[in-house]
């Protein structure tokens, strides 16, 4: 029916239940890292509060972060490749976004320096 290579339509189903599959272990592993993270806080260290603070801080940034990694780990489990909805693809086009961003800052910017010489060769020239 959809030919040798299944079509754009059975691409798109195997990536849509690939996605549905994956987000469902995300959240799994979210709420263990919350969880764990909720018990971290609730517990008395005999440190000072702002240490707490802070050791707790350190700890939520690098299991939050982990769990890239984790749902990288599944992927290769499961036998699932990356998809066009790829965390490493949102990130690859943020920073062509700030690169973009940074270029166009730049290019505003060379009006100002213009008009600023234009300024300058005209008082220079009085």
């Amino acid at each position: 029916m959809f030919g040798k290579g299944g079509g754009p339509l059975s691409q798109w189903i195997k990536e849509f239940c690939e996605l549905v599959f994956i987000q469902t272990l995300q959240a799994f592993i979210y709420a263990i890292v919350i969880s764990f993270i909720v018990t971290i806080l609730q517990k008395d260290t005999g440190l000072s509060k702002d240490d707490h603070n802070t050791a707790v801080g350190i700890i939520s940034v690098v299991a939050l972060t982990a769990i890239f990694k984790l749902e990288d780990m599944l992927r290769k489990v499961f036998g699932f490749g990356p998809t066009k909805a790829d965390h490493g693809n949102a990130i690859a086009s943020l920073a062509k976004w700030g690169f973009a961003m940074q270029m166009g800052k730049s290019v505003l910017d060379n009006g100002k320096k213009i008009i600023g010489r234009s300024k300058a060769n005209i008082w220079s020239s009085c």
